[in-house]
């Protein structure tokens, strides 16, 4: 029991903690800050006080996470997945705030081991929520909200069931890309990356669509 209700204790001490460093940073952030560089420096700026929308953000998806909570009867899956959001959104407000007082500079990163370690991560949490998707009850926040998987629960579950396969080789394939990439070019693995996002956005989409219109015209 105690494991179970554990991992709700980590997203308001780091929705918290986002809070904290916003206060702490924003007088001595410009009022202009990078929020997106590549290897020829800062190619996005914002409103300094963007600072905040990392633990607005935590918050809204902390909320949502909880309402399902509520209403689904396995409950740890929606705890965890909440926690490691918000342990993301903390870190790249903390690369944000560090960079503009020169703890981390853009310009010296290693822009295709970042990206190789940005996809490996990106992989893995594809591989392990493909293995989840399936026991998702229906609900409005995560799987693939197809909407005529919401027509019926046998669509629905079938839906998550061939999306999680989807999405735990298209997982494999993003940490592949990522290796490859390291030594391709980055335009080739940018498109090879897009190609897989829409593949394992729209594949499933589709075969829900086909579950809904055969069982439609078989009635």
């Amino acid at each position: 029991m105690k494991k179970r209700y554990f991992s709700w204790f980590i997203s308001p001490i780091i929705i918290a903690l986002m809070t904290i460093t916003a206060f702490i940073f924003l007088p001595n952030l410009p009022d202009q800050i990078a929020i997106q560089w590549n290897e020829n420096g800062a190619t996005s700026f914002a409103e300094k006080y963007i600072v905040f929308v990392f633990p607005l953000l935590g918050a809204v998806i902390a909320v949502l996470q909880f309402l399902q909570y509520c209403k689904s009867e396995k409950r740890n899956k929606y705890g965890f997945l909440n926690s490691i959001i918000n342990i993301i959104l903390f870190v790249l407000q903390l690369i944000i705030c560090l960079s503009y007082l020169g703890y981390i500079n853009m310009e010296q990163v290693d822009f295709k081991a970042a990206s190789l370690l940005i996809m490996v991560i990106f992989g893995i949490l594809l591989i392990y929520f493909g293995n989840k998707l399936p026991k998702y009850a229906k609900n409005f926040y995560i799987g693939v909200k197809a909407p005529w998987a919401y027509e019926d629960n046998d669509i629905w579950t079938k839906t998550q069931s061939f999306a999680g396969k989807i999405w735990f080789f298209g997982g494999g394939f993003i940490i592949l890309l990522g290796v490859l990439g390291y030594f391709l070019n980055i335009q080739v693995s940018a498109v090879l990356l897009l190609f897989c996002l829409l593949f394992i956005t729209f594949v499933p989409r589709i075969y829900s669509k086909y579950l809904y219109e055969h069982k439609t015209n078989g009635e």
